[in-house]
């Protein structure tokens, strides 16, 4: 039933439901994926009904269709629904990750890849470290601890020297490919998260739905991972790989929304990339767990591959049998073992793993030292990630409960701790959960204005509870936005509301307008007053408040809940005009509006306020 749920979703515009196309194919190349890993096991009865080869190619061209599927549905809708651009140049921007970090990242990995060489190249008498290669590392070292201190004075310095022109100069030829290279990477990144993690159905709302898709994609590769021959193995083994790191990558983009979303609780929902309707830190640990099992796998099929080859990767006893799983699982938990995380124990100690596996050949070395590194950089990183998550939200909690600090919870135990604030009553309406109810501390206004609208009754009576004891509906500007979630709400309901935002003097409340206009954009009959509302923020000119005015207006005229009438539009293109030459994300806001607004009036509007208002340094 929450398939079903999930798959038909209502539609706003007349229609009964519509299909989500991209959980249907999530599912059912999920189902086809579990199908191939129960068949695997018995290939061998399947052989009088179809060759061995046959079966191989079969499974081979099922896995890739029922692989690239889902990704590629998933690629379609993250872009309809405003997550990934339509074209390059489009909103949201690739642009979130650096290319300077990332090419300093490369030339670390050039520098341990060349050590790596030299090292599995070396015979055991020249494989030292000199002590005048030691006294190099520590003022290779130093001179780098310095360099970042110094960084920020250098600008400065740069100023007083007179060489600031000289050296932005500089600067911009070198930022072009630095640039390039992290819009690249911002563009992987972004297809990994919304594409690949999405496809193996992170983002579906409910945990059932959610664990049974990733379990079966993960239980899938491993499966045909131990069956499948090599080298045709080390695909649904790299698969899973892909599948995990991207699930990291979700969860991390996670992590990131929710720190913003507490450090500004009013922050424009275009900046919220992932949102929070799911936590996976679970999810993303169960894929972390499920490498213990895949790189073993990787290991075995490794030595396949060598034998296929006679080439002698891994030293194993004659009595073993290469094709024993548990003995890979031993071999690579020796491995971890000897070198616990960031502290190589073995080594100071001189402690010796005893696996009947030895890796003696310079590809097996490279073989055991990437997988060290991969449990070093991805699982470790992923493990403090969780720990550093429970702690904040630890500390949270403590600052909300017991100090007071802070006016408002985490936005995953945010919807827990409200439905503990009611219970039903003797006859079955909610009522106050008296002693929890009463100790909850005073709670932001605006985030009670959108959780009173909330899908979930028992959250949106907790939150109206909470309105009446904090006395926020006297504010017009709070009534306007609750009144605004109302399905049977009238444009004379909004009107009258307005005029009293308008009577109570010149003190707005942007956030709540916006969050109104919002609630009304589905509504055609609405368009007036969202243009009237659009118009109230632009004519606001608190310099408090000219930050999150700038903010509402693009989200007016740009993205996921822009306005779909040009008129309205029209009113915050005018508006933003004076600051394109000065402000560039405004800018780019106007020349995504003068290459792509679906209005000939506002594209030539637009691109006239680009002749008008030149950028400037």
């Amino acid at each position: 039933m929450t398939a079903i749920a999930e798959t038909f979703e209502p539609e706003s515009n007349g229609r009964r439901f519509t299909i989500n196309w991209a959980l249907l194919s999530c599912i059912l190349c999920a189902a086809v994926m579990a199908m191939l890993a129960i068949a695997a096991p018995f290939s061998g009865q399947l052989e009088l009904y179809i060759s061995r080869q046959d079966q191989l190619l079969v499974s081979y061209i099922t896995f890739a269709f029922a692989g690239v599927t889902p990704v590629v549905f998933s690629w379609r809708r993250a872009i309809s629904n405003g997550q990934l651009p339509a074209r390059n140049g489009a909103e949201p921007r690739y642009e979130h990750v650096s290319g300077w970090s990332a090419i300093l990242l490369a030339v670390i990995v050039v520098i341990i890849a060349a050590l790596v060489w030299w090292a599995a190249g070396s015979n055991a008498a020249n494989r030292k470290i000199h002590a005048e290669w030691g006294t190099w590392v520590v003022v290779g070292l130093s001179a780098a601890f310095v360099l970042v201190a110094a960084a920020p004075v250098l600008p400065r310095v740069a100023r007083s020297l007179g060489l600031e022109s000289s050296l932005a100069t500089v600067a911009a030829l070198f930022n072009k490919p630095a640039e390039w290279v992290g819009q690249a990477l911002s563009a992987v990144d972004g297809v990994l998260v919304f594409a690949v993690a999405n496809a193996a159905g992170t983002n579906r709302k409910h945990v059932f739905l959610r664990y049974a898709i990733l379990a079966s994609v993960i239980a899938t590769c491993a499966t045909l991972g131990y069956f499948w021959p090599a080298p045709w193995a080390f695909v649904p083994i790299a698969w899973g790989f892909l599948v995990a790191f991207s699930v990291s990558r979700r969860w991390a983009w996670i992590e990131q929304d929710r720190e913003l979303a507490m450090l500004n609780p009013t922050l424009s929902q275009a900046h919220i990339r992932v949102g929070f309707a799911q936590n996976l830190r679970d999810e993303a640990l169960l894929v972390f767990l499920s490498m213990f099992l895949l790189v073993p796998l990787a290991l075995r099929q490794a030595q396949l591959l060598a034998n296929d080859a006679h080439v002698d990767l891994f030293s194993i006893p004659n009595a073993a049998d290469v094709h024993d799983l548990g003995m890979w699982i031993s071999f690579y938990g020796t491995e971890l073992a000897k070198a616990v995380p960031f502290v190589d124990w073995a080594e100071v100690y001189h402690v010796e793993g005893d696996a009947p596996i030895q890796a003696n050949h310079p590809l097996a070395l490279h073989a055991v030292f990437a997988t060290r590194v991969l449990i070093d950089l991805v699982f470790l990183a992923a493990l403090l990630q969780a720990i550093s998550a429970a702690s904040r939200d630890a500390q949270q909690r403590d600052l909300f409960y017991r100090k007071k600090a802070i006016r408002r919870l985490d936005p995953f135990t945010e919807p827990d701790a409200f439905r503990l604030l009611v219970r039903r009553d003797p006859n079955g309406e909610w009522e106050r959960n008296t002693e929890r109810f009463d100790e909850f501390p005073a709670y932001d206004q605006n985030r009670l204005v959108e959780l009173s609208a909330s899908r979930d009754e028992r959250i949106r009576r907790a939150a109206d509870f909470l309105l009446e004891r904090d006395g926020v509906d006297h504010d017009p500007h709070h009534r306007l936005s609750k009144k605004a979630a109302e399905s049977s709400v009238q444009p004379d309901d909004i009107s009258i509301l307005l005029d009293e935002v308008e009577n109570t003097g010149p003190a707005r409340n942007i956030y709540q307008l916006a969050l109104t206009r919002r609630r009304l954009v589905p509504r055609r009959a609405m368009l007036d007053v969202r243009r009237r509302i659009v118009r109230m923020i632009s004519v606001t000119d608190d310099p408090i408040q000219r930050t999150e005015r700038t903010e509402r207006l693009l989200e007016a005229l740009i993205g996921e809940h822009r306005e779909p009438y040009a008129q309205a539009r029209r009113v915050a293109l005018d508006a933003l005009a004076p600051d394109t030459g000065i402000n560039l994300r405004i800018r780019q806001a106007i020349e995504q509006v003068a290459a792509h607004d679906g209005a000939q009036a506002m594209r030539n509007r637009a691109s006239e306020i680009l002749r008008l208002h030149p950028e400037t340094a």
